[in-house]
């Protein structure tokens, strides 16, 4: 079977599957999966941060609060995914010198 035929022939088994729909979904709001895994790391709190511990040997109360920062982060930047729309804040021109190097 030739390649186009073979992606044609996935696409039409693919149709109303669950991955498409699911593809789909994930494009539509793609901050809601990262939101997700934010609320998984923060319900498996204790378990990820025995995995930590068990790991590279933290202690089990700074592990906690590394998961729950990080849990914090993956928040963070899932809330910017609608936001970022290629605008930037002009800062003129830079000059930067480095060990007697004039960089413009």
């Amino acid at each position: 079977m030739e390649p186009n035929a073979s992606v044609r022939a996935g696409q039409a088994h693919a149709e109303g599957s669950s991955i498409l729909s699911g593809r789909d979904g994930m494009l539509s709001k793609p901050h809601s999966n990262i939101f997700q895994l934010a609320d998984l790391m923060e319900r498996d709190l204790e378990y990820l941060a025995n995995l930590e511990t068990l790991d590279n040997g933290k202690p089990f109360t700074h592990a906690q609060g590394d998961i729950a920062m990080s849990a914090k982060n993956i928040r963070y930047f899932a809330g910017w995914t609608d936001k970022i729309h290629g605008d930037t804040i002009p800062v003129g021109t830079l000059k930067i010198t480095i060990c007697g190097f004039g960089l413009s």
